[in-house]
Parts: C-alpha cells; sequence; structure tokens
C-alpha cells in the first residue's frame, strides 16, 4: 500500500493519550506568553512533566537557601571576576552536553578539530561530564591541535562554595518559574510538583552560564542542542547580541517541543528536515504571534552514522528488526498498541513469507527487558535471533537482506546504505513529517508487510531494485545521500556569520 498526501497527517499525529500532544499545547501556551523566552530552557521537560488536570492548590515548599557564610565565600570568585578587566577570548565556542553515546562524543569531537584546522581559535564547554571532557581532549590532542583548543568546564567547580550557591540560586528562580509556568498554562493542563527538580537544574545551569558569559568573547558558537540546558541558555542569551548561534540536528524530529530554533542556525541532515524544521518554526511563530529566530537551514549530511554502501546480502535472507518499545516512547508518543502491532506484523511475515529465512532483532538501547520480543527466539528458535549486546548498527546492517522498523534513525541509516528499508505505518500510528521523503515507496501498512517483504526478498533482482529505491530516498533526507564531510568548507559555511 501507498499513501497518498491527502491520507498523511501534517507535522505530527499522535495516538490518544500520548504525552507529546499534552507538551504541545502547553509548549504553544508559554511560548506565547511575555515569559516565552525566559522560560525557553525548559520547554523540553514538558513532555515528562505535563498532565491532564487542574493544578494542584498546594504550592511547592520553600526551598532552601545556601547559608549566609557559603553566600559570602560562594561570591568571591565572581567579585575576582568582576574587578579583572581580562576575558576569555576565542573564535568559536563549542558545547556538546553529550550523553554518554558514542556517536555524540564523536560528533563534537569532529566539529571542534574542523574548526580549528580551518584556523579559529577554539573553547570547548563542558557541562557535568567528565568523560565528555576526557574524550574531546584526547580528540584534540591525537589531532595535534591543542594550540588552537582549550577544553574547559563551566564554573564554578562541582563540590565548591560558588557551586552551592549557584545551585541554591537555580532552586530560588525554579521556584518562582514552576509557579509562573502553571499559572500560564491551560485550564486542563498542569506541571507536576516533580518538575520542580529538574527545572532547579536547569535554572542553575542558566545562573553559571549568566556568569560566565561576562568573562568571554566569542564571535560564534556551536551547541549540539538548542534545547538541552545550557544549550537553551546560550541560545537565549545571544539574542539580544551580534555573535551568531547554530545547532544541529540530533535525530529524526519526533516531538514539537524541540521547537522553536532559537539558534541562527539549523545545522540538519538533508533538504527534508530544513524544509520541514523551517515549517515547524514558521508554524510556531504565527500561531504565537512571534517572530521565527532561526534564519538559515543547512543540509549538511550524516551527522552521527557512517554511511558504508552496503549490498543486501542474499543468503540467507536476513530481516534486521529495529524495536523501539520503550517506556519514555509508549508514554511519550502513545505507542503501547504501535508496539504491540509491530511486534505482530513481524511474526506474522516469519509464518507466512516463503522467502525469509532469518530475523535479526536489534532492541532499543533503553528495552534491557526486550519487552515485546522477549518469547520470539524460543518459538522460532532456528529463524529468530537478537542482534549481539554491543555489536554495532553496521554490524547489523551487513548481515542483512532488508530492514524494518517506524520512525527509528537506524532505518533512515539503513536506507542511505543501500538496503530495503521499510517504515511500517498506519493511519492512528505516531507520525512525524520529518520522514515524508519516504512515504510513497518505503511507508508499509503492517497487514501488508508480510507479503511486500517477501516481494522484495524474492530474488537478488527484485533486492536490487528496491535498493535503489532507499537510496533515492535517502538523498532527500542526508544531503546527497551521504555523510557531513567535516572539512574546511563546511566548517566556513557552518561558521559563517549570520546577520540579524
Amino acid at each position: 500500500m501507498t499513501f497518498a498526501g491527502s491520507e498523511m497527517p501534517g507535522s505530527f499525529a499522535y495516538p490518544p493519550g500520548a504525552r507529546a500532544a499534552l507538551a504541545a499545547r502547553a509548549q504553544m501556551a508559554l511560548w506565547a506568553s511575555p515569559e516565552g523566552r525566559r522560560l525557553y530552557p525548559y520547554f523540553a521537560l514538558l513532555e515528562t512533566h505535563i498532565h491532564p488536570g487542574k493544578a494542584a492548590s498546594r504550592a511547592l515548599p520553600p526551598p532552601r537557601r545556601a547559608g549566609l557564610s557559603a553566600r559570602l565565600l560562594g561570591w568571591q570568585p565572581q567579585l575576582a571576576g568582576r574587578v579583572s578587566v581580562r576575558k576569555l577570548r576565542c573564535d568559536v565556542l563549542v558545547v556538546g552536553e553529550c550523553r554518554d553515546r558514542e556517536t555524540e562524543y564523536r560528533l563534537m569531537a569532529r566539529i571542534a578539530c574542523s574548526a580549528a584546522e580551518a584556523g579559529h581559535s577554539v573553547l570547548y564547554l563542558v557541562c557535568g561530564n567528565h568523560e565528555e571532557h576526557r574524550r574531546i581532549h584526547e580528540a584534540v590532542r591525537s589531532a595535534g591541535l591543542e594550540s588552537r583548543v582549550t577544553v574547559m568546564d563551566l564554573p564554578p567547580a562541582a563540590g565548591s562554595l560558588a557551586a552551592s550557591v549557584t545551585c541554591a540560586e537555580g532552586r530560588l528562580a525554579a521556584h518562582k518559574d514552576w509557579q509562573t509556568m502553571g499559572s500560564l498554562l491551560p485550564e486542563d493542563l498542569k506541571i507536576s510538583e516533580g518538575a520542580y527538580d529538574a527545572m532547579a537544574g536547569i535554572a542553575s545551569v542558566r545562573l553559571a552560564w549568566q556568569r560566565f558569559r561576562e568573562k568571554i568573547d566569542f564571535d560564534v558558537a556551536i551547541v549540539r542542542c538548542h534545547f538541552t540546558p545550557l544549550g537553551a541558555s546560550i541560545a537565549e542569551s545571544e539574542m539580544d547580541r551580534p555573535t551568531t548561534v547554530a545547532t544541529t540536528q540530533h535525530g529524526v524530529i519526533c516531538s514539537p517541543t524541540w521547537f522553536p530554533i532559537l539558534t541562527d542556525r539549523y545545522i540538519c541532515f538533508g533538504p527534508a528536515s530544513a524544509a520541514f524544521a523551517a515549517r515547524l518554526d514558521a508554524e510556531i511563530a504565527e500561531r504565537t504571534g512571534r517572530e521565527a529566530i532561526c534564519a538559515d537551514f543547512l543540509p549538511s549530511g550524516s551527522l552521527y552514522d557512517a554511511l558504508p554502501p552496503l549490498q543486501p546480502q542474499h543468503q540467507p535472507r536476513t530481516l534486521l528488526v529495529i524495536d523501539q518499545n520503550t517506556r519514555r516512547g509508549s508514554q511519550l508518543l502513545g505507542m503501547q498498541e504501535q508496539n504491540g502491532e509491530f511486534a505482530g506484523a513481524i511474526e506474522r511475515a516469519l509464518q507466512s513469507c516463503t522467502n525469509l529465512d532469518r530475523v535479526i532483532i536489534r532492541p532499543h538501547p533503553d528495552n534491557k527487558a526486550r519487552e515485546g520480543w522477549a518469547d520470539l527466539p524460543e518459538r522460532y528458535p532456528s529463524r529468530v535471533e537478537f542482534s549481539r549486546p554491543g555489536s554495532s548498527l553496521e554490524e547489523n546492517l551487513t548481515a542483512s537482506s532488508a530492514v524494518a522498523g517506524m520512525f527509528s534513525g537506524a532505518v533512515v541509516t539503513a536506507a542511505a546504505c543501500g538496503l530495503p528499508a521499510l517504515f511500517v505505518w498506519r493511519e492512528g500510528w505516531y507520525y512525524t513529517g520529518d520522514l515524508e521523503c519516504f512515504r510513497d515507496r518505503l511507508f508499509t501498512h503492517p497487514e501488508e508487510l508480510p507479503q511486500k517483504l517477501d516481494a522484495i526478498l524474492s530474488s537478488p533482482a527484485s533486492l536490487s531494485e528496491w535498493s535503489m529505491v532507499a537510496r533515492e530516498a535517502a538523498r532527500q533526507y542526508y544531503r546527497d545521500g551521504g555523510e557531513c564531510p567535516f572539512d574546511r568548507e563546511w566548517a566556513e559555511r557552518a561558521l559563517a556569520l549570520v546577520s540579524r
């Protein structure tokens, strides 16, 4: 089955009960308010802390202040900084805020090194991640760029008196902001009290950045993510300054709470995501009576994943299944029923596909219990297996003839590498318009998956034909269907100043 444009949702579609739909309504109300810009760094937590229902009548307990001695001693570094007239100076500020993911460390190291290799002085600012500090420093040292790249932690130092003061002030600020957010939400939505602790951490990072900003001069900043605490704080603080801020696309665009984009430039995967992000930004601006901030959408290719050219494996004819069954996904995107139906479609393929020899299931990293799949290898012992723990996506793709998933970036990667890649979807399931370029040939109804898969696996010629279909669609998602070069030409384009 192919899906005509009139049958497809616009930007996003959510099943009943998806928390992301509530978060999107909350976000729009907050961004349309006079407090929207100040509250922007909190938008990402709306996904997990917005609930239906009226706000509780009782207020949060008052936050505990830092002791007097801590406040006095903790202010000494700030006072010393105000007396000093010398500022740190760099051409480019780079901020990763990496999670513990190899792909994110590699991306940020490549960005920092490419900027330095283009002749710029770089300050790489780390926010509380010792492993990130170590990884970036090692990458810089290995590239022989230590004279151009400085890696440092955002002050104040963890465990210091100044950090205690900043933390206490963050809790005070978050206390006020939590109450403000509650008063601005639609009457049928409320923010949980549990959001307060997360907001306190965000507010502390923002305060630390605001103080550090007084001690640094730079022309351009690149933040990995524009809605993480430090990335959002930098994007918001530079709106009134002549500096240029760029951010990167960090995966398939699956939530409206990643918008609006407050940076000047959005470094994205390809023309499909550039068009989708620009349209979302414009829609949000129109609906809230604000102006869109981001002016430059830069298609760059795959930022995270390698895209080696692969040939579909002919024997054994193997389907790689990309799992997305996680508790967060089920709650945020309302995927409980969808996950079950997807697993059911895979089992029907096992039962009826005469050309399918083997299925490899690649569990999501957060699906430790392999929920939804645990007993499948037992019921099909000679045909179903889980991917080896710790195996890379490239290893799994190399051993596959075709790939099936829902909206995972791993399915996009498979298509770009040249494997027939099927996005299993039906009306009523979660949908993101970021994957629109794949819908005409590669979106597949779960009831029709076995028949379509059998046809794809029927012969080497069919595998080759569907390989070309997948590659062609991926050329719209990744610039020219390839990886970001991270060369001097790309660096100069990514770091070019944007006039407002």
